[in-house]
């Protein structure tokens, strides 16, 4: 297999599959990598909100390759950001474990794994702490506020320049019969509301607020974690967004432009892996990847699954 990939995260895509496969990702703080060639363009106004990252087998990879794709190139004029290493001691770090931000509903292995983890970090001579920051209910909403703002059409891309029948394709659904799954319903669903909800411009801000505020409550030292989807991997061929709200496990981390790691720390039903996000302040890329190195020592990588055995 590929030592490594790399990916572009507006909503997830650089994490579920991680913490679907057992492997490492890491999403960097927005305006950390240059986007430079990637297509489609981030829509203007929400690109540092888009990242590319690093998927990799190991913590130290992920530190390796982002600290070579990582600075300003001299085009993308919102990459201002260099990622550097750091030492860090696990005594100087706070965790706050949340199983879930109370838009999406966890699975019980799935909210255990979090609190594993928090219980591993303890051990380690990490300090656990409560929440103190501010809600982060309307994750999903403010995601799909920034995307409705920022002057770009999802349904143009989904739709490949015809405008989507969405009534029937909702109502195709329920019976497996529509072409989309659940997430890109949903998102299409959204867009069209916002696009007639007054509001939209006061969810922006609120998003806008909301990130400043959770930096204010993480700070230098505290890192949160928090499940990267309510379940683990569907089976091939499976629509994964079975409710579109899980997507608000990831999403909500473009809105607040968190550097966030996704690292397996418990398998589940069948042996299939179970990752959680680690999630810091902006700027705190070094922190997430040190405290998912130190989960990635205690826990190992997860084994090979035989993809023809039904779990």
């Amino acid at each position: 297999g590929a030592p490594f990939g790399v990916g572009s995260d507006t909503g997830g895509s650089v994490r579920i599959p991680a913490g679907f496969c057992g492997i490492v990702s890491h999403k960097p703080t927005g305006g950390t990598v240059p986007a430079t060639g990637h297509y489609p363009h981030a829509p203007r106004g929400i690109e540092t909100m888009m990242q590319l990252g690093p998927m990799a087998r190991s913590v130290a990879d992920l530190e390796l390759l982002l600290a070579v794709l990582s600075g300003p190139d001299g085009v993308d004029e919102t990459c201002v950001r260099q990622f550097r290493p750091e030492r860090i001691e696990l005594s100087e770090v706070r965790v706050v474990a949340m199983p879930t931000n109370g838009v999406f509903r966890p699975t019980r292995e799935v909210a255990a794994a979090v609190h594993t983890a928090a219980a591993t970090l303890r051990e380690r001579g990490a300090r656990i702490v409560d929440y103190d920051g501010p809600s982060l209910t309307r994750g999903f909403e403010w995601w799909a506020a920034l995307l409705a703002t920022s002057g770009e059409r999802y349904e143009d891309l989904v739709g490949g320049g015809r405008r989507p029948r969405l009534r029937r394709e909702l109502s195709a659904w329920p019976f497996g019969r529509s072409r989309h799954s659940g997430g890109v319903l949903a998102m299409l669903t959204l867009e069209r509301l916002a696009g007639v909800v007054p509001e939209k411009r006061a969810l922006v801000e609120e998003a806008r607020a909301t990130r400043d505020a959770l930096d204010g409550a993480l700070g230098d030292h505290t890192v949160l974690l928090h499940p990267v989807y309510a379940r683990t991997a569907p089976r091939h061929r499976a629509i994964a967004l079975r409710d579109p709200r899980d997507v608000a496990a990831t999403a909500l981390f473009n809105v607040t432009e968190s550097p966030v790691t996704v690292v397996p720390v418990a398998t589940g039903r069948g042996g299939l892996p179970i990752g959680v996000q680690v999630v810091g302040a902006r700027g705190r890329d070094a922190l997430t990847l040190a405290v998912a190195r130190a989960l990635e020592e205690s826990h190992g990588t997860p084994d090979a699954i035989d993809p023809r055995r039904r779990p």
